[in-house]
């Protein structure tokens, strides 16, 4: 059976550093934007992601997009 792939809601997760623990290792804190367009291209989610870090007093760590697809059997 051939497997068609049918495009679901995306997620955008920009991580920032806010701190380190007492033993020197990294503190991160996540912000999700749900219900990303799936079309969206990296360049505009990239653009986002650093838009909302100029309104952040801590770091941008790392961006991370989510794609998420139905699987259906045709």
């Amino acid at each position: 059976m051939a497997v068609e792939r049918i495009l679901g809601d995306s997620r955008l997760q920009a991580r920032y550093l806010v701190g380190t623990t007492p033993e020197g290792n990294p503190i991160f804190r996540s912000r999700v934007l749900a219900r990303v367009k799936p079309d969206s291209d990296d360049q505009g989610l990239m653009n986002v992601a650093n838009i909302i870090t100029n309104l952040q007093i801590h770091a941008l760590a790392e961006v991370r997009r989510t794609d998420n697809a139905e699987l259906i059997e045709i």
